[in-house]
């Protein structure tokens, strides 16, 4: 679904800029015409305007629409991994943990065996903070807010694209966070939001590395 969103966004630009490069063209054409009279110009000119305002408007529809499906299957995605079902044999292995002191090493097995499973890993986040032992992942709230403020920037994207002839510095900046072409002041911001979503849906956990040495040697 990135993949396709991000493809829905690159092809809007370059349909924005290729039917704003056609408008300015006629415009031209327009008024560099000395057949026409000023007050058939300002008439000719205010139907090709129409015509472009028309056009783009259409456009900016019709690819809200496509995105918004795309996100909405996203989180359709997203609610199917929070409600998967990880087993009764699971919930109860996990709460015998819940009354028992475990380490951090104890901690990183489980989350390796219930990588992937959101539940495992909402229950097991709870008990790591009880036996103060540091344990993160993404939580549904810190991905839903996320991949809201995205979609809010595309949209506003596609309201306020008018094509390169009219690009400002805010709108430059969106084009970087989508397409990544270099780098601001933020990142790729798309790129990290994409990543987080995977870290979701197929959770990671960086292990800490241990020397298999004695006690002795800490």
């Amino acid at each position: 679904m990135f993949t396709k969103i991000k493809s829905i966004i690159t092809n809007h630009a370059k349909q924005i800029d290729s039917m704003k490069a056609v408008f300015l063209e006629q415009k031209k054409d327009c008024y560099d015409n000395t057949q026409f009279m000023p007050f058939y110009k300002d008439k000719l000119f205010a139907e090709i305007k129409e015509k472009y305002d028309s056009d783009r408007l259409s456009l900016i529809q019709e690819n809200k629409k496509a995105v918004e499906d795309c996100f909405s299957e996203i989180f359709e995605i997203l609610e199917n991994a929070i409600t998967a079902e990880i087993g009764q044999e699971a919930i109860a292995e996990l709460q015998m943990l819940t009354n028992a002191a475990v380490s951090e090493f104890e901690i990183n097995a489980y989350a390796k065996k219930y990588v992937g499973k959101y539940k495992a890993l909402r229950l097991l986040a709870d008990i790591a903070k009880k036996n103060g032992i540091p344990f993160t992942y993404v939580t549904d709230a810190i991905i839903v807010n996320d991949l809201n403020y995205l979609k809010s920037l595309v949209i506003r994207f596609f309201n306020e694209y008018d094509g390169q002839g009219l690009m400002t510095q805010d709108y430059y900046a969106r084009l970087i966070l989508f397409f990544g072409e270099n780098e601001s002041a933020d990142g790729n911001l798309f790129s990290k939001i994409e990543v987080e979503f995977n870290d979701f849906i197929q959770p990671t956990v960086a292990n800490r590395t241990y020397d298999g040495g004695d006690s002795d040697n800490g």
